[in-house]
């Protein structure tokens, strides 16, 4: 059986910590052979202890490529992994699938770097890249390599998904496509297929519920996927249905951002035009930074 590695883009931050620990509580507790599962984050040194993994490296946003990498050096130098599957504490693995998802590649392709694709179209400054999504990719061996190898051609200022597919792309790497099961906000609305490998759980960005219920999703999911004997309760998805409506209601979805681009509305209106077109070069880094701090998927 092919020996993998879940690799889980963690950190101390909200809502991140709490979902991890709702993972360690479903779906990585449970004990596959010839699967480990390392959840990593940036620190001030090199460190492994009980599956969790830190790297050096910075902790914002912008910084994840850095840490990736230094999580796939890791994994490289340390085991014998035939693959990786980099996902992050917003989601939900189920690792049987995953196993029999793999089981079925083509294992003819030397490089092997599969999941959602999305794409990125051409500009001024860069071509088309296609790309896949950061919340679940799947690497061989030979590409976790060729990215180690190459470092020096990664672009940091990318998102870390987006770095990887334009390196990808420099080296004549296309992506093939795997699949996921999105979480539409409001799971207890949502029927369920128990067949996928990769459950998204972010509900804020497209859907505009509050992500500490993500917590609750993690658990809901892992009850319906694991227990042949599970029931829903009537009651209990009632009272679960409200309490995701009444979140959403009052649910100020990216406050900072939302404030910020008042502020620049008001700063149009009330400057000359001529100093805001000055100002708008500069607004443009401050748009970069937020975006990178506060509105990743």
């Amino acid at each position: 059986m092919d020996k993998i590695l879940i690799l889980v883009l963690a950190s101390n931050t909200y809502p991140s910590l709490r979902n991890e620990k709702a993972i360690k509580k479903t779906w990585a507790k449970q004990n596959h052979k010839n699967i480990d599962i390392v959840f990593y984050k940036s620190g001030n040194k090199n460190k492994f202890k009980n599956n969790n993994l830190t790297v050096v490296s910075g902790k914002k946003t912008s910084d994840i490529g850095h840490k990736t990498l230094r999580a796939f050096e890791w994994a490289i130098k340390n085991a014998d992994y035939e693959y990786i599957f980099r996902t992050n504490t917003s989601s939900y693995i189920n690792i049987l699938e995953l196993q029999k998802y793999i089981k079925n590649l083509d294992k003819s392709q030397k490089f092997i770097y599969n999941g959602v694709i999305m794409s990125l179209p051409k500009n001024n400054i860069r071509n088309k890249v296609d790309f896949v999504s950061g919340a679940g990719i799947l690497f061989n061996r030979n590409s976790i390599e060729l990215l180690l190898s190459k470092e020096s051609d990664f672009n940091l200022q990318d998102w870390d998904d987006v770095a990887i597919g334009r390196l990808f792309q420099d080296n004549n790497i296309k992506p093939s496509s795997g699949y996921r099961f999105d979480i539409e906000g409001n799971i207890f609305k949502q029927k369920i297929e128990n067949r996928h490998y990769h459950y998204r759980c972010r509900i804020d960005n497209h859907y505009g519920y509050p992500r500490f219920l993500e917590k609750n999703v993690i658990f809901f999911l892992h009850d319906r996927l694991t227990n042949k004997n599970y029931v829903e309760s009537n009651v209990k998805i009632l009272l679960y249905k409200i309490l995701f409506e009444l979140s959403r209601i009052t649910y100020i979805q990216s406050p900072i951002w939302n404030l910020y681009n008042t502020s620049k509305t008001i700063l149009k209106k009330s400057l000359p035009n001529s100093v805001y077109i000055n100002l708008k070069k500069y607004l443009k880094i401050v748009d970069m930074n937020i975006k990178l701090r506060y509105l990743k998927k």
